[in-house]
């Protein structure tokens, strides 16, 4: 996942090189006060969740726990600390000219992206994203992109500037996404009716290149045109909300949504979304902030939101003719349009904050030396954990790798290197056993104790965890001990009932079982999660040759 850790290590150098410069500004207390408030709801949250280890320190892929959130704060900090309260132009316009140049290489990735030719790996020919996490977070950046250069570009005329809004548009089309483009339009929008009539024009101007590029891009057309995801969604928050519902004293957890939203979905859900790619999150801020904190943090959540928008507006009312606040509030009003159909990630969150802390922070006194030593060293133990976090991402990679080719000793090897880089991440464990499981099923018989060895260490820690508990009782199944392996399915499918994968397994357990009729009745379900999946099928038809009973039957 090379996402996160990498953006973070970003985040922590860049603190530690401004921590003993003066600062320009810091966050006001009213935003401090709603950080504090949050972090004291989640932290009780964390702690009384089913896996308080996990909670703490986040959960793959996202990783949004206390390293993840506190450089989320260490990006609004720098914000205020390098741009907030700066009467000097200098210092915005290089910080403008990072963003044009960055919009520029985004847009050469999104073409190659385009054609095929994807930088950093594989990614969807026909919607770009591998540079950034997928194609909402690459034209999220975009978007911020246009908002920030939009204005100066009309008021200066700097073609570098130009260019910046020029890429920005193009990555936004590219990218198809729905949230993107609307959050790009909003921006646009409200700059325009906002300005003099001599940005107006040129800015309804930059609207209709938007709009005229979604029309011709076939990917941006067919996204806007297609509803799939929109049903996905709406289920989704329907069944995210009966979740909150349930839980609305402090919700399930930071990064607990992905082990218990299993429960809530339904046959609509089976038959309008599917099983594939479990969503480990509400994609809605409001619902994101429900689920991990219930109402406190909702209601937490929102009261930051209204003071972030009150204390922009107030700085850009008293701008003047400083384009700067305008595209730092619009860019931030466009992010939280995105997140109500997105989710929180670093690539995206960081930067946005970055924006919030410039954009809202008050005039400060200079810092006394001992607290820039503090944040000099909190910044340094920050970049060597995610330094460390971002190696072990090569050795979970060589780990897979070396599990799908039978090579067991290699793969344990490399997951214990991840495990020795990253001691508290849970979900490591849960990697290996996935990949053990999978080398065992294929008939590596050392692949077995290793399964078993890291599965268990995956449950000790996280005992809801669904992909865990099915690898154990697949390995059981192998070994023979079909009574143990019902004992963990039975949990699973009960928490999950739509969990393909538990359903097969389960369907062997209990045919080793002689449960016949029962080993049948999984497998139909099964078929019916995976239409495509001719597995369920041809098991089936093994247990109907072996019970002796017609096909179907």
């Amino acid at each position: 996942m090379r996402f996160v850790f990498p953006t973070l290590l970003v985040v922590a150098a860049a603190v530690l090189l401004v921590a003993s410069t003066v600062r320009g500004g810091r966050l006001p207390r009213p935003v401090i006060w709603c950080l504090l408030v949050g972090g004291i709801i989640l932290a009780l949250s964390a702690l009384l969740s089913s896996s308080p280890l996990g909670a703490v320190f986040g959960r793959w892929p996202r990783y949004e726990g206390v390293f993840a959130l506190g450089l989320y704060i260490a990006s609004a900090w720098l914000g205020a600390h390098l741009l907030g309260g700066r009467t000097d132009r200098r210092v915005s316009d290089v910080f403008l000219r990072a963003i044009a140049a960055s919009a520029v290489v985004l847009a050469a990735a999104s073409v190659a992206d385009a054609f095929g030719f994807s930088l950093v790996g594989t990614t969807d020919a026909e919607r770009s994203g591998a540079l950034l996490g997928n194609a909402t977070d690459q034209g999220t950046i975009a978007m911020v992109s246009v908002a920030l250069l939009l204005r100066p570009a009309i008021m200066t005329r700097r073609w570098w500037l130009g260019l910046g809004v020029a890429s920005g548009v193009l990555v936004v089309a590219l990218s198809g996404s729905r949230a993107a483009i609307g959050a790009t339009i909003v921006v646009v929008v409200i700059q325009a009716v906002m300005s003099a009539p001599s940005v107006r024009r040129p800015a309804l101007g930059v609207l209709a290149v938007v709009v005229g590029a979604v029309a011709a891009l076939p990917q941006a057309r067919d996204r806007l045109a297609g509803f799939h995801t929109v049903t996905g969604r709406s289920l989704l928050w329907q069944e995210s909300l009966s979740l909150d519902a349930d839980h609305p004293a402090l919700g399930v957890g930071p990064s607990g949504f992905l082990d218990t939203i299993g429960r809530y979905h339904d046959d609509d859900w089976v038959a309008k979304v599917g099983v594939a790619n479990p969503p480990d999150s509400p994609h809605s801020w409001v619902l994101q902030a429900a689920s991990a904190g219930g109402i406190p943090l909702m209601l937490a959540s929102l009261a930051l939101a209204a003071v972030v928008l009150m204390l922009g507006w107030r700085a850009v009312r008293s701008a003047g003719e400083d384009p700067f606040a305008l595209g730092a509030w619009t860019a931030t009003i466009g992010y939280g349009l995105v997140l109500l159909t997105h989710f929180t990630i670093a690539g995206t969150t960081c930067l946005v904050a970055f924006l919030v802390g410039a954009l809202v922070a008050v005039p400060a006194r200079p810092s006394p030396p001992a607290m820039r030593r503090s944040a000099a060293v909190l910044a340094a133990v920050a970049i060597v954990i995610t330094a460390a976090a971002s190696l072990a991402e090569v050795s979970i990679q060589n780990a897979v790798t070396a599990a799908s080719q039978g090579r067991v000793a290699d793969a344990d090897n490399d997951f214990d290197t991840a495990q020795a880089l990253r001691p508290w991440d849970v979900d490591i464990a849960m990697i290996a056993a996935q990949s053990f499981a999978g080398a065992a099923s294929n008939g590596s018989a050392a692949a077995v104790p290793a399964a078993t060895k890291w599965a268990q260490r995956s449950l000790d820690h996280v005992p809801r965890s669904t992909t865990s508990a099915v690898a154990l009782a697949s390995v059981l199944l192998i070994e023979g001990r079909s009574d143990a392996a019902l004992v963990l399915l039975d949990p699973v499918v009960s928490r999950d009932p739509t969990d393909a994968n538990a359903r097969i397994q389960r369907a062997v357990a209990k045919f080793a079982a002689r449960d016949v009729d029962g080993a049948r009745s999984d497998l139909r379900y099964a078929q019916k999660l995976l239409p495509g999946d001719p597995l369920p099928g041809e098991l089936l038809a093994q247990i109907d040759a072996r019970a002796g009973a017609p096909p179907g039957s």
